[in-house]
Parts: structure tokens; C-alpha cells; sequence
């Protein structure tokens, strides 16, 4: 299994057309900072774990500051999760692989999830059921 490469969002006009897709992962950090590396090696096992999507764009806030500036980031590491070019809750600071798991979990729709609760699978086999009938 190849490591996955973050898109690179290197201007304004490539985050608005990153964002604008179903659902985007936006990491922005710089590449001195010891806990975006942290976070980095935390976020690609976390989408490693979803199947048949890339989620994952980056950007270096100090390469790139005008697209730091576009997303109003304050300090580093900070993930941004958009659907549709709509923010949804941003969390700043190293996010474990348990609390990104977690919130990703109820931010992204079950689809593009693999970890789906048992509760989830009795609804996708009752529904399986029903429809074979």
C-alpha cells in the first residue's frame, strides 16, 4: 500500500477548487513544526483507513500565506474540513488519531467511512434484508 501524498493547495484559486468537491481535508502547517509532522503521520494512517477517497489536501502556511490568510488560520497544525466550499468545524492544535477518527466519524457521511459501528451494520443488513425481500 503506497504512503499517501496530500494534494499541495498552493494558491487561493486551487483551495477554492480543492474545497469546492463533496469532502476535503484541509491540513494547513509549515514544514519546521515538529507537531504538524506529528500530525501529519497521523492524519495519513487516519485516511489510509477510508477506502476509495482522497481526502487529504495541505497547505504551508508560510509558503503560501495568502491561502492562510483566505482560511484565517492563527496557529499550526490546524485541520479544516470542508463540504461543498463550507467549513465545518475546524480543530487547532495535534489532534490524536482517536479524537481525529472520532470527529471525522461524525462529520463524514458513513459512505466514505470504514468505521462503521455495529449499530450501523444491523441498519445495512435489515435494509439488505428488506429489499431482497
Amino acid at each position: 500500500n503506497m504512503p499517501m501524498r496530500p494534494y499541495e493547495i498552493t494558491s487561493v484559486v486551487v483551495l477554492r477548487q480543492t474545497i469546492s468537491t463533496e469532502y476535503r481535508i484541509v491540513y494547513c502547517n509549515t514544514s519546521w513544526s515538529v507537531p504538524c509532522r506529528n500530525q501529519y503521520s497521523i492524519l495519513v494512517k487516519m485516511a489510509q483507513s477510508y477506502t476509495g477517497w482522497e481526502p487529504l489536501a495541505q497547505v504551508d502556511i508560510e509558503r503560501y500565506p495568502d491561502v492562510a490568510a483566505e482560511l484565517a488560520i492563527q496557529s499550526i497544525p490546524t485541520i479544516l474540513v470542508f463540504h461543498r466550499g463550507k467549513e465545518v468545524p475546524r480543530m487547532v492544535g495535534l489532534q490524536s488519531l482517536e479524537n481525529l477518527s472520532k470527529a471525522l466519524a461524525d462529520i463524514l457521511p458513513a459512505r466514505v467511512s470504514t468505521h462503521s459501528s455495529d449499530e450501523s451494520k444491523t441498519v445495512v443488513q435489515k435494509s439488505n434484508q428488506i429489499l431482497r425481500g
